[in-house]
């Protein structure tokens, strides 16, 4: 089990031939392998004239992502950004209900129409530009007149919080955090009628705990509660430490589809050479093609053995040398020049 064979296999199989094989939940929602990765960290203030939301990005940053993504610097390099986004209210109106708080109400949210949310962050997100896939971590805080916000589940009853936070993931998109602001804050501005902001500090160690856990299913690390016969799990002290059979379950599955993606790769190129049949392979393709061939059997090798660690390094080099032979401008150059200047 700790292995995870079966996924291994599936997620081959899937990479391979995808008509005829489906991913799993854990494969549709892990981030495709790349060597590096953009992270952002975005918080969500939709009306600042009534909300001041007090967040120390730079230090939040500092102390919770970055030491759990040093962690991985083996896996991969990520390059972590922070940005505020201001007056950016949700477009769907949440639902009111009448209830028994000091508040009496609270709002509601569908969990069907979550991936409606996304829509207008990706138009805003759009901004950073990148050639590397980027993981986006959204806090949006609630303003007062719409707090506190819940998530309802298709059966009709509340989704879990965790001290008033609530969360949901978009597979290979990234999480979003809903943060409440506190009902004592929230009944002073109301009765005030808002005479100045509502000022409010998120949970750190919360709200930052529950983007840790969605980095992790985000990334393929292995989750917690996975049921391994006869072995009891325990607890890390934080989401942010990685078990030694987590980073090593992580090691395999990536292995495995750098492996599988270098291969596609360069069969892709093999076709494509073929159908231009006066193309012209450079001294420098021709070098990366063969790299990677012999990348792609020694780390085979490697992990036959059980190195892991040295298996997974040569994919991942494979990986990238086999992107970097595709990608080279020498070819795509001929891919869009007209057949009659070839």
């Amino acid at each position: 089990m700790i292995l995870r064979d079966e996924s291994l296999i599936l997620t081959r199989n899937a990479m391979t031939d995808p008509t005829k094989y489906s991913l799993d939940e854990e494969n549709r929602r892990r981030f495709p392998p790349s060597s590096t990765y953009d992270v952002l960290l975005t918080v969500v203030n939709p009306d600042p004239k009534k909300l001041t939301v007090k967040w120390d990005l730079s230090n939040i940053t500092r102390d919770y992502l970055e030491p759990f993504l040093d962690q991985l610097s083996v896996i991969a390099n990520f390059s972590v950004k922070s940005q505020w986004l201001y007056l950016m209210p949700l477009d769907i109106t949440p639902k009111q209900i009448p209830d028994s708080s000091e508040l009496g109400r609270h709002f509601a949210l569908s969990e069907s129409i979550l991936p409606q949310l996304i829509t207008p962050l990706e138009k805003k997100l759009a901004s950073q530009v990148s050639l590397h896939p980027c993981i986006n971590l959204v806090m949006y805080s609630v303003p007062c007149d719409q707090s506190p916000l819940y998530i309802y589940t298709k059966s009709g009853d509340k989704s879990k919080s965790v001290n008033n936070v609530k969360a949901f993931l978009s597979p290979r998109w990234g999480g979003v955090v809903i943060s409440n602001s506190p009902t004592d804050v929230c009944k002073q501005a109301i009765k005030s009628n808002y005479d100045k902001p509502a000022e409010v500090v998120p949970n750190a160690v919360t709200i930052m705990g529950v983007f840790l856990s969605q980095l992790r299913l985000l990334l393929g690390i292995p989750e917690p509660d996975d049921k391994i016969p006869g072995i009891m799990v325990t607890p890390t002290p934080g989401e942010s430490i990685l078990r030694e059979w987590e980073f090593d379950a992580l090691l395999r599955v990536r292995a495995i589809e750098q492996l599988t993606s270098a291969k596609l790769t360069l069969q892709s190129l093999a076709q494509l050479l073929e159908e231009i049949s006066n193309i012209v392979i450079t001294e420098t393709v021709g070098n990366r093609i063969k790299t990677a061939l012999d990348l792609i059997h020694l780390s085979a090798e490697k992990l036959l053995d059980g190195k892991l660690m040295e298996g997974f390094s040569l994919s991942k080099e494979s990986f990238v040398t086999a992107e970097k032979a595709f990608t080279d401008p020498s070819l795509l150059a001929l891919l869009y020049f007209p057949d009659d200047q070839k």
